[in-house]
């Protein structure tokens, strides 16, 4: 059930059974005669028929759900009376409600983003910035044995590995003879560089808990932080799980237990 949190929706298929007590397929510990559930069978989200998941009536009600699923991919419509959905809001609507994801995809952009600019600021800034200078003697663009795609690719592919290494034909370029030969230099950033990437990265993955107010997992690994605060933010994160579950069990007692009673009544 808690599959919606993630897509904003979540339908399971209904299964009922006769109980008849113990048998070898839908056997039950009852032998009544009662109707019971054999099980629920979820849907994945992704399994719905693309572009035509839902049936509706005439006053925009859910009627039916298309599933198109592996390994045959064969479309089949369910009767919503078969089916129970769970979803994170009913606005406008929507039987896919939203998902809880969907506010974090800003923040997680940024630092999925700015983690890999991080490693490979780690790997090409690590020694510093790469340049090359080429001076009288060498080979320009256009001649034989450009020098200039050879340097090209020597300050593309510098990496602090244990490959990392560079071998020049030349004499290094002031060493006697001024203007002559190559000169390769590995120019620092200052400081820290422009972008301190550990507080960017945590501040991205704090606006992510606060999405859910999960904010308190990151009270002490900044070295601030009052218990007051922590437990505040965490009787919120209390009241919001508390509200998913009662959402929850509200939408199984209305279209799961009361049909459940109804087909006993006859």
């Amino acid at each position: 059930v808690l599959g919606c949190v993630q897509y904003g929706f979540y339908p399971a298929e209904i299964v009922y059974k006769k109980r008849e007590g113990e048998r070898e397929e839908a056997g039950s510990k009852y032998d009544d005669g009662r109707i019971g559930w054999r099980k629920w069978v979820f849907m994945a989200p992704e399994s719905l028929s693309p572009g035509g998941e839902w049936i509706f009536d005439d006053y925009g009600g859910v009627q039916g759900i298309n599933q198109q699923a592996a390994p045959l991919y064969i479309p089949k419509t369910l009767s919503i009376e078969k089916c129970i959905l769970f979803r994170t809001t009913t606005e406008k609507g929507n039987p896919e409600g939203r998902a809880l994801l969907r506010a974090m995809y800003i923040p997680y952009w940024f630092k999925k983003n700015m983690e890999e600019t991080e490693g490979i600021s780690a790997e090409r800034m690590g020694t510093g910035f790469p340049v090359i200078y080429l001076g009288d003697g060498t080979a320009r663009a256009g001649t034989t044995g450009d020098d200039l795609d050879v340097a090209k690719n020597m300050v593309v592919n510098v990496r602090v590995d244990e490959q990392m290494g560079i071998v020049f034909p030349y004499p290094k370029l002031g060493m006697g003879r001024e203007g002559e030969g190559v000169l390769f230099e590995l120019v620092s950033p200052p400081s820290k560089g422009a972008v301190d990437f550990h507080q960017t990265v945590s501040r991205h993955e704090q606006r992510m808990a606060m999405v859910g107010l999960a904010q308190f997992v990151h009270l002490g690994m900044n070295q601030v932080g009052a218990r007051s605060l922590g437990d505040s933010s965490t009787d919120f994160f209390t009241m919001s799980v508390s509200g998913w579950v009662n959402m929850f069990a509200e939408t199984i007692q209305r279209y799961g237990v009361d049909r459940l009673m109804k087909l006993n009544l006859f």
